[in-house]
């Protein structure tokens, strides 16, 4: 039976926080990059290091732009888990879109992902690394403010606004016509 989340006299309002452990039977896909894991399951990817650091995230995941894209944490990540098997078995073949073999672009794949997700554990050892990190990251979402605020502050250019009009004027005199050929054909009925 389940965990009693809430009942008359009180709420656990940290159930809602619980990371449920990976059951075997969720898992739908597993690869081992040797210092590290990639396990999918219907819910989401896990990265899980040698040292037992985790990263689970969810198909919505999104850049810090907002956009469920390629560029996505998850998307990275089951690219990864995808890739390594193909990449593993024609790691002597010339990738066609990359100037090297498969090999060495799935070695390029493990330290990419490697070094991305093992960065918040590791960032901690060095009290001047921590800070520059967190300096260059405040730095970053400074930036990201500005193109925010400069991208809601721009108006769309008047072309678009005419050709917007232009539309509506065309798509209401199009269901004023087929309100009049409905009228036509009940009244010569």
């Amino acid at each position: 039976m389940g965990k009693t989340i809430a009942n008359k006299k009180n709420v656990n309002n940290k159930a809602g926080y619980v990371v449920k452990p990976v059951a075997v039977k969720d898992i739908e896909k597993e690869a081992d990059f040797g210092t590290f894991k990639i396990t999918r399951t219907r819910e989401c990817i896990a990265y899980t290091n040698y040292v037992g650091y985790s990263v689970i995230t969810k198909p919505y995941t999104t850049t810090p732009e907002g956009q469920a894209t390629k560029l996505s944490l998850y998307e990275w990540l089951n690219y990864a888990l995808e890739m390594q098997e193909y990449l593993t078995e024609h790691k002597d073949e010339k990738n066609p879109d990359l100037d090297m073999t498969n090999g060495e672009w799935l070695e390029q794949v493990k330290i990419i992902t490697e070094a991305n997700l093992t960065k918040p554990c590791v960032v901690f050892t060095d009290a001047d690394y921590a800070t520059e990190e967190a300096l260059n990251h405040i730095k970053w979402l400074n930036e990201k403010t500005k193109q925010l605020q400069a991208a809601m502050t721009q108006t769309p250019p008047e072309e678009d606004e005419k050709k917007n009009e232009e539309e509506f004027g065309r798509a209401v005199g199009d269901e004023n016509l087929r309100n009049n050929l409905q009228l036509d054909n009940i009244e010569g009925d």
